[in-house]
């Protein structure tokens, strides 16, 4: 299974974004966590092309009622990026 993060197209300039995709264990296991830092532009992707294993999702708990939890996070690496893009 593969798992992209996509940059707004109305974004122009390229900046360094740090990322983490959490994929939640339903039947109280650990979660699947995946963290990096990538230089985004407008319309660009980032993830991963091998995030889980498709034949494990029920197996191991995270494909319950044909559902998949995830929580993901992106961040500005420091204080000026963040404020550039307010």
């Amino acid at each position: 299974m593969s798992v992209f993060l996509e940059m707004d197209s109305k974004f122009s300039e390229s900046r360094r974004y740090e990322y983490k995709i959490e994929m939640l264990n339903q039947m109280d296991g650990p979660a699947v966590i995946r963290e990096f830092s990538s230089e985004f532009e407008g319309g660009e992707c980032w993830g991963y092309n091998r995030f889980f294993r498709i034949d494990l999702l029920c197996k191991d708990g995270y494909l319950v009622d044909d559902r998949l939890l995830f929580k993901y996070y992106v961040r500005a690496p420091n204080y000026y990026i963040e404020c550039l893009d307010m």
